[in-house]
């Protein structure tokens, strides 16, 4: 995550000055099948193995994320750029689900002796459907940029260099959107650490079989797409600001029930709720970043998201791994993500979006 953070900027404002966004989402996205099938080779005792090719494959993720959202300015404009956002993130809610359905065959035997050459076909499966799904982007998707001019003898690689610096020179004249990618890597802090525990939570306190916490999850993804729809619709509406309140404050409700959560009844609508949160969440924040966006600037600026996107992958989880420990108790660490999302809320207010997004509108440099 440290890595695909300090590089996105970078890789972004090549992918803009050479309009070739569409030729690094499949350098990434190769990067990504590739490894991930390699894990089915990973076998008992293949630890260096087994961390290095998880590595490569969330760097070739993450990488295709962040360059995939550079595509959003091109294919919406400010009245519907919520609900586009919304379509994106449940559709892949969709992918999560089917892909979910497949491997639960797989999956279902947990990760005992018996069951690793299933379990490690899941890789295998993963990777296929990753590869097959991505292909309509490439046949279909027409990238609407064009190339900046190059000054003679300057190569891309430097003039991707000579574009990131200028971005932060000029970065003080973007203030809401600095305040925003703030107030984002906090509360991403606790749907990151959300999102990397729910299992261990699910398993080690609440008492879920492996399987029972697949089924969770196969339901987590519809309510997240409802979430993702639902939101979505409600940004173009409202603002994406009032919505993405709305949602901090849903996620400040959900840590507080699941700390409460003693059985499983609760603990699955506890998780339902969680999912309605992370789909609006990620949809508000992504139709937001969107206003804040100066032009021809897409790939680099949401590469600055995804620095904050992927460093909060880093602190939140720390933080619950230490307070867990410190207190031998996952029920205080998953209360204390709570922390996260107030911090969030109370960056957030200082964001004017209005004057954000005029700001971007006139940033000519």
């Amino acid at each position: 995550m440290l890595l695909i953070g300090l590089a996105s900027p970078y890789v972004g404002a090549i992918a803009d000055a050479s309009a070739a966004k569409k030729r690094w989402l499949l350098f990434y996205t190769v990067v990504c099948v590739t490894a991930t099938g390699m894990l089915f080779f990973v076998g008992p005792g293949d630890v260096t193995a087994g961390m290095v090719w998880f590595i490569i494959a969330n760097i070739g993720f993450a990488g295709s994320l962040s360059i995939c959202n550079g595509f959003l300015p091109e294919i919406t404009d400010a009245r519907n750029v919520g609900r586009i956002s919304g379509y994106g993130y449940a559709l892949g809610y969709v992918g999560g689900l089917l892909a979910l359905i497949l491997c639960m065959p797989l999956l279902r035997g947990g990760v005992g002796p018996e069951n690793h050459l299933l379990f490690r076909a899941s890789f295998v499966v993963s990777a296929v459907f990753y590869a097959v799904f991505s292909v309509p982007t490439f046949l279909w998707l027409r990238e609407r940029a064009v190339p900046v001019a190059r000054p003679a003898g300057m190569s891309l690689a430097r003039l991707g260099y000579t574009r990131l610096a200028a971005t932060l020179r000029h970065v003080r004249s973007l203030p809401d959107m600095t305040w925003f990618f703030a107030a984002f890597l906090l509360f991403n802090d606790g749907i990151e650490t959300v999102i990397y525990f729910s299992a261990i939570f699910a398993r080690e306190v609440v008492g879920f079989t492996m399987g029972e916490t697949v089924i969770m999850f196969m339901a987590v993804q519809v309510t997240a797409l409802a979430g993702s729809v639902i939101f979505g619709h409600v940004s173009d509406r409202v603002g994406h600001k009032p919505a993405l309140v709305g949602t901090l404050i849903l996620w400040c409700v959900v840590c507080g029930a699941a700390f409460a959560a003693t059985t499983r009844p609760r603990f699955w609508a506890v998780s339902l709720v969680a999912g309605l949160g992370l789909g609006s969440a990620q949809a508000c924040s992504r139709g937001l970043m969107r206003l804040f966006v100066p032009v021809g600037r897409d790939a680099e600026f949401y590469g600055f998201f995804a620095i904050c996107q992927k460093f909060s992958a880093v602190i939140g989880p720390v933080a619950y791994g230490v307070i867990a420990s410190l207190w031998g108790d996952q029920r205080i660490a998953i209360a204390s993500v709570m922390v996260f999302f107030i911090a969030g809320l109370l960056l957030l207010a200082r964001v004017n979006v209005a004057r954000g997004a005029e700001a971007a509108r006139v940033l000519n440099y």
